[in-house]
């Protein structure tokens, strides 16, 4: 009998019962010291204070765990809710249900498929295929190599324009400063804020002595590096800074540098929001001969139609929510979503209801994808959770659609839709014209340059066929 008291005070304790005070727990010492010393040999009284006591004891034990709430269950439990509900092809676990569900299933179905780190191709032939309801298997459909056609074109032009101004610059040729700038490890410095990075590792990439006389350029930069608090060379500097981004996007599109896994680095740093709306608009007129509209949707931006911020109220919330829902509804137009180091496309909603012991608790999501093209994530719309990686096993954050959209003013979700109503005054956007342009005539030189190879190979088998005919009737 003391043994079991002396388990139920110490149950109790481990529980981290509130309302077991010390006095309390004192007493129970004292009632037990006594039982076990033998309280009856004192008389009569003293066994029925000792008993008394103990049924007191014993009527509180049984209070507090009357009183004390149930052990919290794995549905009141939000991070196990959060981690049932992410995967799109697992079911909802016993007491969540979807309360309100849109997919576009056609747009699901018609998805091109993502090879290497290819998002920002991928997203934007996706996106006007959505927008023009092209199926994946149309011959007029767009792919994935024809913006990635349009992105080399871009940032080729950049990168010979850049090699332009610093040639000019320092009044003389600088393509042989390429060499020493296509390297991940000066791409990389030039990605951050402050010049010190850059400067530093072009420094050590560059020869350590050079002769003025036969490498006037190198020798030319070299100097400008070491002196870049002059305004002269602060502006060399800022060319070379330039050329150095244009090469690494250039790079990244050409897959040319690799993790020790054998994968490409992923990074949309290069690429650029910008860029994916002068892709979707060549495109466009390059294949449909139509214009279409690309908008900076939602975002941290104060370009952005719809601005999110910290300090927005639930009503600021829920407003948002409604305008993604709108456009999710629109089967004209599209939404691609930049999130970290990624693009793909929105295409569903839904709200999750989970059945608790303190009520109903509702949580919103968009159907995106986190890595590739399938869209296979339910994202939280608000609230982030953690999750165990499958590459690594480690916990990791997932963030919420509102905290990648604060995060950073690139994050954000972009519109894509078709221009129904073009004014004839309307004039095409310059950059995109000279990328049309550009596309186009690489196209057709390449054209060119087939046919000629084709002719060449036509007269250099005749040739040969001519040579063994006559052979054979000698």
């Amino acid at each position: 009998m003391t043994s079991k008291l002396l388990s139920s005070v110490i149950m109790a304790m481990q529980q981290g019962k509130k309302s077991l005070s010390l006095p309390v727990v004192c007493s129970t010492a004292v009632l037990l010291s006594a039982i076990h010393f033998g309280a009856w040999n004192y008389g009569p009284a003293a066994m029925a204070s000792t008993f008394l006591a103990m049924c007191c004891s014993w009527m509180y034990l049984l209070y507090a765990r009357s009183n004390t709430p149930p052990p919290k269950s794995e549905l009141d439990d939000v991070e196990y809710v959060v981690k049932k509900t992410h995967e799109f092809s697992e079911e909802l676990p016993k007491g969540v249900k979807a309360v309100e569900t849109i997919l576009r299933n056609d747009d699901m179905a018609n998805l091109l498929g993502q090879r290497g780190p290819t998002c920002a191709a991928a997203s934007v032939a996706n996106a006007l295929n959505v927008v023009f309801q092209h199926k994946k298997t149309d011959e007029d459909a767009f792919k994935v190599r024809d913006a990635m056609a349009v992105y080399l074109f871009i940032f080729g032009r950049k990168r010979a324009e850049a090699v332009g101004k610093l040639s000019k610059l320092v009044k003389m040729d600088a393509s042989c400063l390429l060499p020493y700038i296509a390297s991940e490890k000066v791409c990389m410095a030039a990605r951050a804020r402050n010049k010190t990075s850059l400067v530093t590792v072009l420094l050590e990439m560059l020869p350590a002595e050079l002769c003025p006389e036969t490498e006037p350029v190198l020798h030319a930069v070299k100097t400008a590096l070491k002196n870049v608090d002059q305004p002269s060379s602060a502006l060399v500097v800022d060319r070379v800074r330039r050329l150095v981004k244009a090469e690494w996007a250039v790079a990244k599109l050409e897959g040319r540098w690799k993790l020790p896994s054998g994968k490409v680095l992923p990074s949309t740093a290069p690429i650029g929001n910008v860029n994916v709306g002068i892709a979707c608009k060549s495109l466009a007129l390059l294949r449909q001969k139509k214009d279409v509209r690309v908008t900076s949707f939602m975002g941290l931006s104060k370009l952005c139609r719809h601005i999110v911020s910290k300090k927005d109220s639930e009503e600021d919330k829920e407003r948002q929510w409604e305008e993604i829902k709108l456009a999710i509804s629109n089967k004209d137009a599209s939404l691609i979503f930049h999130l970290h180091n990624h693009y793909a496309l929105i295409s569903g909603w839904r709200c999750v209801q989970v059945q608790t012991s303190s009520g109903p608790v509702t949580r919103k999501q968009l159907l995106t994808a986190r890595t590739g093209q399938d869209l296979v994530h339910w994202v939280d719309w608000d609230g982030d959770h953690h999750a165990r990686s499958k590459v690594t096993g480690e916990q990791i954050l997932r963030k919420s659609v509102r905290t990648t959209l604060l995060s950073w003013k690139g994050h954000k979700i972009m519109l894509v839709e078709q221009s129904k109503f073009t004014s004839k005054r309307a004039v095409v956007d310059p950059e995109v014209k000279k990328v049309v342009e550009g596309v186009v005539l690489d196209r057709e030189e390449a054209e060119e340059a087939a046919e000629e190879d084709g002719m060449e190979e036509d007269f250099a088998g005749d040739m040969a066929g001519g040579s063994s005919a006559d052979e054979a009737e000698s």
